[in-house]
């Protein structure tokens, strides 16, 4: 993956909002899961 600053394992509480708190302090942010839908919390 080209073009990210930042990339999260996990989308989880914890993992998105560490991609929120990176996407507004203006970082290019992909999430990535082992998942291809919501499971769990």
């Amino acid at each position: 993956m080209s073009g990210f600053d930042c990339l999260v394992v996990g989308r989880g509480i914890v993992g998105l909002a560490h991609a929120l708190a990176a996407a507004q302090a203006g970082l290019r942010v992909a999430v990535i899961d082992r998942e291809t839908r919501s499971i769990g919390a």
